[in-house]
């Protein structure tokens, strides 16, 4: 098993989970990395992060295959940091999201984007599919705003309100049919999916 971190620094470290010896370190990047999300079948590494100031700024999305430790893609879009990244449960498309309020949706095989979810208030902080991949989840603003999106086409699916501050977690069920949903404002809330935008439960 191989786990990945990333911290202030321009560079991923792999590691060996059962000796927690180093395998090995990814360093090809312009800036610092935020993020890392391994694909589901374990062969691709996903990051996510930035580099730059001002106009000059530009979010940096890399895949990697791990078998060669060498970037297969890199996903240019994003007009400034990266923040949140989540694989499709295929592995086919990866999401990624982060300062420029955008959600962006790519091809792992070719790099290109699918689709790109633009004009949302506040960073996209995280991002979760359903068990499907019919749906994308996207959440960070500051007023706990989450929206569901069909992952293929794009379209607004719903809206969840009732979070009074930036949700910074977000996991369907296995079925699909609920998602929970953690914020800021320390509750824990479970819905339905898709449907009336209401939580069945929410904890303190």
């Amino acid at each position: 098993l191989t786990l990945a971190s990333a911290g202030e620094g321009k560079f991923v470290t792999l590691w060996d989970v059962a000796t927690g010896d180093e395998r090995a370190r990814l360093t090809d990047f312009r800036g610092n990395v935020h993020r890392v999300a391994f694909s589901p079948d374990g062969t691709r590494l996903a990051t996510g992060g930035g580099f730059g100031n001002g106009a000059d700024a530009r979010g940096e999305v890399k895949i990697w295959d791990l078998a060669t430790r060498s970037a297969s893609a890199s996903l240019e879009g994003h007009a400034r940091s990266v923040l949140a990244l989540a694989f499709a449960p295929d592995g086919r498309s990866l999401a990624s999201g982060g300062m420029d309020e955008t959600v962006r949706v790519w091809d792992v095989a070719t790099g290109l984007g699918r689709v790109t979810l633009g004009g949302l208030p506040g960073c996209v902080q995280s991002l979760a599919f359903s068990r499907d991949g019919r749906l994308l989840a996207w959440s960070g603003r500051g007023d706990g705003l989450v929206a569901i999106h069909d992952a293929a086409s794009g379209a607004e699916v719903t809206r969840l309100v009732g979070h009074r501050a930036t949700v910074r977690a977000l996991a369907f069920s296995p079925d699909g049919r609920g998602l929970a949903t953690g914020g800021a404002d320390r509750t824990v809330r479970l819905w339905d999916v898709p449907g009336p935008a209401r939580p069945l439960v929410a904890k303190r």
